[in-house]
């Protein structure tokens, strides 16, 4: 098992941990003779780059540094200020940033994996919706007597999924009170070395929000944060997108209709997907009708 060194760095104050390791590396190194076979401490200035902060979203109070190195065991700086100026001996360093307070629904493996909680209902496996994580890795090398800068730019590790239900030619006496619906095959595991999301499959439930354009139509929509939706469909294990709405009309009616999305998110690996429904009500029955989708890279995109 990997041993790490916590560090807590609160109003720009070094521990002693740091400090005491340094000087067991250059006890044998004399700063007068600058031997070449001695290794000699840098400063690193650590200040992450929250310019990429989801609208919405507000900045972690406290991002785990972690910075690790052939030489020693991994160590953790708990950054609770903008910028850290810590001593480090000289080298390379591997420099991994997210923050763990306050998340719920979500279990850490050290600085491997993330994973969100799961549980089973009437034969499905249920999973949650991302929580507010954010993520960066990044190299670092701290040259002796030197102060290196470290700039991780924190990134979103959730992909968005936006879905828009339109409801049109209403014959039906009775109208629409709410739609939530259940979507599957969503990854519920996510890997630090690779910051993308590990193959995993559970459904997610969600609520919709209603509102309308002025055509008069009514609007239903829905922002999905997950990992991923296991894109890979070429697979003989590839696991299918399918899209259950659940349709609670003002009179009690329930309707459930299922569409299936499985070639829509073929390859996707974009940072946002939009999806438009047409859910069409009929006097004994319901049509649900993929009529569009599009992709982004871009965080905030409105429906």
């Amino acid at each position: 098992m990997m041993k790490i060194t916590i560090l807590k760095i609160r109003n720009m104050k070094a521990r002693g941990i740091l400090l005491f390791v340094a000087a067991m590396i250059f006890t044998s190194c004399s700063l007068i003779d600058f031997s070449e076979d001695c290794i000699y401490p840098g400063r690193l200035e650590i200040r992450p780059d929250w310019s990429g902060l989801a609208q919405g979203d507000t900045k972690p109070p406290v991002c785990n540094i972690y910075l690790s190195t052939e030489n020693a065991n991994p160590a953790i700086i708990e950054l609770e200020n903008d910028t850290v100026i810590e001593e480090f001996p000289a080298g390379y360093y591997s420099v991994l940033a997210f923050n763990t307070q306050g998340l719920e629904n979500i279990t850490f493996s050290g600085t491997e994996t993330a994973g969100l909680h799961t549980w089973e209902k009437e034969g499905r496996l249920y999973t949650p919706q991302v929580p507010t994580l954010y993520v960066a890795r990044t190299d670092i090398r701290i040259n002796s007597f030197e102060t290196a800068v470290c700039r991780p730019v924190m990134r979103n590790a959730a992909r968005k999924v936006n879905i828009n239900i339109v409801v049109t030619d209403m014959d039906m006496d009775s109208d629409i009170d709410n739609i939530s619906g259940e979507l599957s095959g969503i990854s519920y595991q996510y890997s630090f070395s690779t910051m993308d999301e590990l193959r995993s499959s559970a459904w997610l439930a969600f609520n919709t929000a209603r509102s309308g354009d002025n055509s008069g139509s009514n609007v239903f929509t829905s922002g999905l944060k997950v990992f991923g939706v296991n894109p890979d469909k070429n697979k003989s294990d590839k696991t299918d997108n399918l899209l259950e709405l659940h349709i609670k009309m003002a009179d009690g009616d329930a309707y459930t209709k299922q569409v299936d999305l499985t070639d829509i998110f073929k390859g996707f690996t974009a940072r946002v997907i939009n999806i438009t429904l047409e859910l069409r009500p009929a006097l004994l029955d319901m049509e649900v009708v993929v009529t569009g989708w599009n992709i982004s890279n871009e965080e905030d995109i409105e429906l």
